[in-house]
């Protein structure tokens, strides 16, 4: 049994207990409808986690969106984002073109989502603002359209904060014309492409500024990657940013970790990092159908809420939309019903402390 100390009321909660004991017969209530919220003009708005302030530390963030909004331009094994019948995306701009912000900042909201994590861009860097810096050196690599902007907007509506997902090691995703144009392939210390990845990262530090709480950054650090430098760059124009490592803990660069759980399949293991796991079988919009039941994932939101030790992020559920404000089947269910789940448990889970007589340790698996 493990229980979960609120400092909002100083009390020991036997939270995860009653979440996983508790037979779905008698958790079941209708789930909420969310079609009506995520149709875009006047739909009703889901009230969100509790609004985020500068004193919020990615330490009280428990539970995330993770989207993968991405286009490739070129073959790629994993595949990219496709339309909701299948076809893929002819470009970019097309892509940006399409994409609904406030469709997504309504479906975090629906599931009570503390945070949203975004690919600014991934692989072959196509990157979903315009950039000075990319287009410099990477011609057609960026969108007329600011996504990004448009999110930070959407968002800042809902009190839900965004991080960056970034990737600056992307060059080994590149044509060769490109990784010549940016020094991916030179000899160490690799300077022209350090000086590439900083101006970028730089440029996007400066245009959105507080509009972004942090940067989740994927690719390993890999010896291509100068980390003191990428933190200097971040941290001097946004000194409280969120830094943080997918699959590492690299002190050079970052304060934070995460993993990454890509099967939606059992175990569901207690990390103290970050967990980001996917829902629908891929970590962008295939065809595919939510695999994860909603009740399921609410009691891995709290146990990640209770181990001990844990250091910030919780869970990021990770599904992205169609173009135009489409999902997968079942998403708008499981947000829906997750969110009904989690405003239940209201301060009892945001502002919860692990409790240090009920001990939650990591790897404890999730029971019931």
């Amino acid at each position: 049994m493990t229980f979960i100390r609120s400092h909002c009321f100083h009390v020991l909660m036997p939270l995860l207990a009653i979440a996983t004991s508790c037979p779905l017969a008698d958790c079941a209530e209708p789930t909420t409808n969310v079609a009506g919220q995520l149709s875009g003009r006047g739909a009703e708005r889901t009230p969100a986690a509790p609004p985020a302030t500068d004193a919020d530390s990615f330490a009280e963030m428990h539970l995330g969106l993770f989207v993968h909004y991405t286009y490739v331009g070129k073959p790629y094994r994993w595949g990219s984002t496709l339309r909701a019948n299948g076809d893929p995306v002819r470009s970019l701009d097309e892509l940006a073109d399409d994409f609904d912000a406030e469709n997504l900042a309504a479906c975090a909201a629906a599931m009570r989502a503390q945070y949203v994590q975004f690919t600014t861009w991934h692989a072959n860097m196509n990157a979903l603002y315009p950039s000075k810096a990319i287009e410099r050196r990477l011609p057609g690599h960026c969108s007329r359209r600011d996504v990004i902007a448009d999110l930070i907007r959407a968002l800042r509506a809902r009190n839900i904060r965004l991080i960056l997902y970034i990737h600056p090691s992307d060059g080994d995703d590149f044509s060769r014309e490109d990784q010549q144009r940016v020094g991916w392939n030179d000899p160490p210390p690799y300077a022209r492409w350090n000086d590439f990845i900083n101006e970028v990262v730089a440029e996007l530090a400066d245009r959105y500024g507080r509009g972004v709480s942090g940067y989740y950054i994927d690719g390993g650090l890999p010896p291509q990657v100068d980390a003191p430098r990428l933190r200097q760059t971040i941290l001097k124009r946004q000194p409280k940013a969120w830094l943080i490592q997918n699959s590492g803990l690299n002190r050079a660069c970052v304060d934070y970790a995460s993993r990454e759980k890509p099967s939606a399949d059992p175990p569901f293991p207690a990390t103290t990092w970050q967990m980001a796991s996917v829902v629908t079988g891929l970590w962008w919009a295939q065809q595919g159908r939510v695999s994860v039941r909603p009740e399921a994932a609410y009691q891995y939101t709290i146990l990640q809420a209770a181990v001990s030790g844990r250091t910030g992020g919780g869970v990021a559920w990770s599904f992205g939309p169609h173009p135009r404000g489409k999902w997968e089947s079942g998403v708008n269910e499981f947000t829906g019903r997750l969110g009904t789940l989690v405003g239940r448990a209201g301060p009892s889970l945001f502002g919860a402390r692990p409790s240090r007589a009920y001990v939650t340790n990591e790897w404890q698996l999730l029971q019931g």
